[in-house]
């Protein structure tokens, strides 16, 4: 069990407090993969606890990093998980994140689609989309569209990022 005793800001994380962190799969396994090489690790996205019933989007992640009893920086596996004396952790709306990381006039003119896509066989995750509901033109020739995709790595996690557009939406 991995309780969680001290939340900040207090106000709007209440639920957080008491929260046995082995609840929620997508974050213990971030929590277990930043114990393991003490690295920051980022969670899958999953439903926040503190935004359930709010207004907004409640999916998040978490990303976490490992804190170790005092002494030099464990050396081995073994030595983290003997030495583990819990995890700091920062929770972020994913959808929110995304779109306040995008320009404006990029979120405007182009199809953003960022996906999760770690562990390919498990299936992926689609985090955030920009303009699902504006069709690409289509009787633009191949050549004049706007294609670009990019994997973003990061604390364990992949996520790919595609962009498409064409002419008459990059005006």
């Amino acid at each position: 069990h991995f309780i969680t005793t001290r939340v900040a800001p207090v106000a709007g994380n209440e639920r957080l407090h008491g929260l046995d962190i082995a609840s929620q799969p997508a974050n213990l396994a971030a929590l277990l993969y930043s114990r393991d090489t003490d690295l920051p690790a980022m969670s899958a996205s999953f439903q926040l606890v503190q935004r359930i019933g709010k207004f907004g989007p409640a999916d998040g992640v978490i990303i976490r990093l490992p804190v170790f009893t005092p002494g030099p920086p464990p050396a081995s596996v073994a030595e983290r998980r003997a030495r583990f004396a819990g995890s700091l952790a920062a929770s972020f709306r994913v959808s929110t994140l995304i779109s306040s990381a995008l320009p404006e006039e990029t979120r405007a003119q182009l199809d953003v689609r960022v996906t999760d896509v770690t562990g390919r066989g498990q299936g992926t995750k689609e985090l955030f989309r920009s303009s699902a509901s504006r069709p690409l033109a289509m009787d633009v020739p191949d050549s004049l569209r706007f294609h670009a995709e990019r994997d973003i790595v990061y604390g364990g996690r992949t996520w790919r990022m595609v962009m498409d557009g064409t002419p008459s939406s990059l005006d």
